[in-house]
C-alpha cells in the first residue's frame, strides 16, 4: 500500500496533524484500530493526551502508541519466546564480554581484567549489533584492535543466541512475523508513523515492510530551513519515500523562532539569566510546560538549574540535581560490593564507612573517629592487615592506659580514660570488617540472579537498617532506598 506523507512543523501543528491522520484512518469507525509510533515514551504520553483533550475524546479509542521496539516486542517475542529465548539484560551481556575475553582475549590480553575493558566492549557490543555481516568484515580489516574487538562482539552473540534476545533479535524476529501476516499483524490497524527522529536499518525495515501490509501514515516533522531539515529528508528515504516527496510538501504552522544570545560571566550568572528569561515567559502567557532547558554537561548545570528553579518557585520536571547513584543507599550498595575487588584498602573501606550511616549493633558508627583510628594504626590493604594492626595499636592503648592508671598523678586520669575508650573503638572497628568481611564473602558464594539479589537486599538492610530506621531519612533518601530494593527484586 503507499504511504501518506505529511509534512508538518513541530508543535501544536504535529498535533493537530496526528489527530486529523487518526481521524482519516477510523474512517468514521470509532473503534477501528490505529498504531502510532512515537520516537519516545514521553511523545506518546504527550500525544494521548492531545488526542484525548479534542472534543469528545474520540480520538482515543482503540488507538495505542509504542515505540518501534515496543511494536517489535508486540509482533516478535512471542516467536522468541516459544524458542526458549528471555530478553537480555545489561549484566548478562556483560557476563557474555568476558567469558569471550577470557576464553581468547588476542591483543586485548593486558587490559582483559580491567572493568573499563568490560564496559568499552559492551558499548562496542551493543554499536555493532546493528551492523550487518559485510560491515563487520569491513570494520574488522581496519588498524589497531579492530579484529580482536569484531571477533569478541561475534562471540558474545553466539554465547547469547541460544538463550536470550536483544532488540536486533526482537526487530528480526517482527519482520518475519510481518512477513507471515499473522493475526497480530492484523490487530495493528492502520499505522502512523509520528515525528521519527531517528531509525536504524531494521527498524526502517520493519515499518516499510508494516506499511506495506497495513497501510501508513508518515508525519515528518520540520521546520523549513533545508540545512535543519536534512536529517528529516533522510528518514523519508529510509521509509521508502522520495527525499522529492519529503521536501515539496509545505511546513504547516508557524516558522522557527530566530534564536536571542545573552551573554553571562560564568555559569551562574548564565542560570539566573535563563530563570529570568523563563519568568517573563511565563508573564507573557507562555505556559510552563511549553518551556524547556537544555544543557550540553550535566556539571554543573545539572545542579544549578534545579537549585535555581527550585528557589525561583517554579515546579520543573528534569533530571535530579542529585544523581540516583549518588544517593545513599545506591551509593552505599555499591562501594561496599567494591571492596573485596579494592583489596579492602584503608581508602576504600574508610569511604564505604563515610559513604552512609552506617550501622553495628544497632547503633551508627563513628565515620570520623574509625578514620582516623585507622590510620593511626597504619593500616594500607589487605584483610589481614587490618585485623593485625588494629589488634597491635588496641593492645599499645591499654598497655599505656595501665601504665598511667598506676601513677598518683591525678592529671593522667583522663587520659587513661580517654586511651581505654580509644582501645573499645579499634575492638569495635575490628568487629565491623570481620562481619563486612563474611557479609561480602557470602555473596560470592551465590550462583543464581535471585540469590544474589537476595543476599544484596540483606545485606542493605544489615548496614543502613531496615525500614523502621529509614523513616528518620530525608524522603528522597528513604525513597532511594526504596527504589533500590525494588531494582533488586526485579
Amino acid at each position: 500500500m503507499p504511504i501518506s506523507l505529511v509534512t508538518t512543523a513541530f508543535g501544536a501543528p504535529a498535533a493537530a496533524a496526528l489527530a486529523a491522520a487518526v481521524e482519516a484512518a477510523k474512517a468514521g469507525d470509532a473503534m477501528a484500530p490505529v498504531t502510532v509510533i512515537v520516537p519516545s515514551n514521553p511523545v506518546g504520553v504527550s500525544a494521548r493526551r492531545s488526542l484525548a483533550a479534542r472534543p469528545g475524546g474520540r480520538g482515543v479509542a482503540a488507538v495505542q502508541l509504542l515505540t518501534v521496539y515496543r511494536l517489535a516486542e508486540l509482533l516478535g517475542a512471542p516467536t522468541l519466546a516459544a524458542q526458549g529465548r528471555r530478553p537480555v539484560s545489561t549484566p548478562i551481556v556483560l557476563g557474555a564480554v568476558r567469558t569471550a575475553l577470557a576464553e581468547r582475549p588476542g591483543g586485548l590480553a593486558v587490559v582483559a581484567e580491567h572493568p573499563a575493558t568490560h564496559e568499552a566492549l559492551l558499548g562496542a557490543h551493543r554499536a555493532l549489533s546493528r551492523v550487518d555481516a559485510a560491515g563487520l568484515d569491513q570494520i574488522a580489516a581496519g588498524p589497531g584492535h579492530a579484529r580482536d574487538v569484531i571477533r569478541l562482539h561475534r562471540r558474545v552473540r553466539t554465547l547469547l543466541a541460544r538463550a536470550w534476545y536483544d532488540e536486533v533479535d526482537l526487530l528480526e524476529a517482527a519482520i518475519d512475523a510481518v512477513a507471515a501476516n499473522g493475526p497480530l499483524v492484523r490487530q495493528i490497524g492502520h499505522l502512523v508513523v509520528h515525528l521519527p527522529v531517528e531509525l536504524d536499518r531494521r527498524a526502517a525495515s520493519l515499518l516499510r515492510r508494516l506499511a506495506d501490509t497495513v497501510g501508513a501514515t508518515v508525519i515528518l516533522g520540520a521546520t523549513g530551513r533545508p540545512d535543519a531539515d536534512r536529517g528529516t529528508l533522510a528518514l523519508a528515504t529510509d521509509l521508502g519515500i522520495s527525499g522529492t516527496d519529503a521536501g515539496s510538501r509545505a511546513v504547516v504552522g508557524r516558522p522557527v523562532p530566530d534564536l536571542a544570545v545573552i551573554s553571562t560571566s560564568d555559569a551562574d550568572d548564565e542560570v539566573r539569566a535563563v530563570v529570568r528569561q523563563i519568568l517573563k515567559a511565563a508573564r507573557n502567557g507562555t505556559p510552563l510546560d511549553r518551556v524547556a532547558v537544555l544543557y550540553g554537561n550535566d556539571a554543573p548545570y545539572r545542579r544549578l538549574v534545579a537549585e535555581r528553579l527550585t528557589a525561583a518557585g517554579l515546579t520543573w520536571n528534569g533530571p535530579a540535581a542529585v544523581p540516583f547513584a549518588e544517593r545513599m543507599a545506591p551509593r552505599t550498595l555499591l562501594t561496599l560490593l567494591a571492596l573485596p575487588s579494592e583489596g579492602w584498602s584503608r581508602h576504600a573501606t574508610m569511604a564505604a564507612v563515610a559513604s552512609g550511616p552506617l550501622r553495628l549493633d544497632g547503633f551508627p558508627v563513628p565515620s570520623a573517629r574509625w578514620e582516623r583510628l585507622s590510620r593511626e594504626a597504619g593500616v594500607v590493604a589487605g584483610e589481614g592487615q587490618w585485623h593485625q594492626r588494629l589488634a597491635a595499636l588496641a593492645t599499645s592503648f591499654r598497655a599505656d592506659a595501665e601504665l598511667l592508671s598506676t601513677a598518683d598523678e591525678v592529671s593522667v586520669a583522663p587520659r587513661a580514660l580517654w586511651l581505654g575508650r580509644e582501645a573499645d573503638q579499634i575492638d569495635a572497628l575490628d568487629r565491623f570488617i570481620h562481619r563486612l568481611v563474611a557479609d561480602l564473602s557470602a555473596g560470592a558464594q551465590h550462583r543464581t540472579w535471585a540469590a544474589m539479589a537476595d543476599w544484596a537486599t540483606r545485606l542493605l538492610r544489615r548496614w543502613l537498617g531496615a525500614e523502621t530506621v529509614r523513616e528518620r531519612w530525608p524522603a528522597d533518601e528513604a525513597r532511594a532506598a526504596e527504589q533500590v530494593e525494588a531494582a533488586l527484586a526485579r
